[in-house]
């Protein structure tokens, strides 16, 4: 046998890669007839899992194409800039706040609405304090997410968590929690530095908004 290329080939009538490239809205929602689907379902939920097993701040395969994501450390780096512009000096892990159930919002593929899962309470450390101006933040990581992971209710549910709306369901409950603090949570959704920065950004007019220097 002798493999050959062809020479002419007919227009695919599924998505090609680059018409997703071109149409990302189109790996946002599963047919419907997959959902419909136990099996398929369970097919993709096995595999969602396998992939959710890389370590954390490692690049994901989401629809076929790889996402890329800040690590930890540059993240940390971007948040501590902004602020030591505005004269902002954050100690790291120098406050933890007791008994807080992380509000995680996510949309399962098969009913494609947003729901929130509340974790059990834990202490969480949060990643930057200022002493004198009573200022904190939490940076939203992968290693976060993988501590805080969801259990599904069943094992062909799954999900894709809605990092930025985490970020402000954390932020309301930090801040009822602890209304003497000015806590700024923060995420990241695309591995954009620039999004990431203007978040910072926001929060610190926010700070001045509110008075506090």
């Amino acid at each position: 046998m002798t493999v050959a290329p062809l020479k002419r080939y007919r227009i695919p009538h599924f998505p090609t890669y680059d018409f997703l490239l071109e149409h990302p809205i189109l790996l946002e929602k599963l047919p419907d007839r997959w959902c419909n689907n136990k099996l398929v379902m369970l097919a993709l939920g096995t595999l969602s899992f396998m992939m959710g097993s890389c370590k954390p701040d490692e690049p994901k395969w989401e629809g076929g194409i790889v996402v890329p994501i800040l690590t930890e450390n540059e993240a940390q780096q971007i948040i501590r800039e902004e602020a030591s512009t505005a004269g902002i000096t954050f100690i790291t892990d120098s406050l933890t706040i007791p008994n807080v159930r992380i509000p995680i919002s996510f949309i399962r593929y098969s009913h494609p609405s947003d729901s929130v899962h509340l974790t059990p309470e834990t202490n969480l450390t949060l990643d930057g304090h200022d002493t004198l101006r009573q200022i904190s933040y939490e940076f939203i990581s992968e290693t976060d997410l993988s501590q805080w992971r969801i259990q599904s209710d069943t094992l062909y549910e799954i999900y894709n968590i809605n990092r930025s709306k985490t970020a402000r369901e954390l932020q309301t409950e930090l801040r009822t929690q602890r209304p003497d603090l000015h806590v700024g949570v923060f995420s990241e959704q695309n591995g954009n530095p620039q999004d990431l920065r203007q978040q910072v950004r926001d929060f610190i007019s926010w700070l001045h908004q509110q008075g506090v220097y």
